[in-house]
Parts: C-alpha cells; structure tokens; sequence
C-alpha cells in the first residue's frame, strides 16, 4: 500500500489534485509529492491545513497522518 492511503482517499473524494493541494498550502508540487511518498514529514500546521481542507476534526490526524506514512495495519501488510 502507498504511504498516506487514508490522506490520498480524502484528497482524492475531496477533489484534491497534488497542484491544488499544493497551491492551497503555498508549498511546490514537488514538496507535495515528496511528503505523499513519506520522503519529507509534514509539518503540525500543513496537517491542520490539511484537514480544514477536508473538513474532517483535528482528532483524526493521527488517522490521515500516521507515522511515516503508515498505519499499524498497512505496515504489516507485505
């Protein structure tokens, strides 16, 4: 599974493409895509931009944001 599944299924029902999502948050695409691969961490407060985007509550940025890109379950998974 690609790192930030649940982030990407949100962006994607949310009709967030990596240059809007990029544009929103005043970063390049390529630094979006970067932290999509869990190649750079997001920082606290893109993760709070992020979900005022998706209108979801700040609760569950562990969900949309888990470590390094992966939830326990997906790190499992082979």
């Amino acid at each position: 599974m690609r790192p930030y599944h649940k982030l990407r299924t949100e962006l994607y029902i949310g009709g967030y493409t990596e240059p809007l999502l990029a544009r929103r948050l005043r970063i390049g695409t390529a630094t979006v895509s970067r932290k999509l691969n869990a190649r750079s961490p997001w920082t606290l407060a893109e993760c709070y931009q992020v979900m005022d985007l998706l209108g979801k509550p700040y609760e569950q940025i562990p969900l949309i944001f888990p470590r390094d890109g992966r939830n326990e379950e997906s790190a499992c998974r082979h």
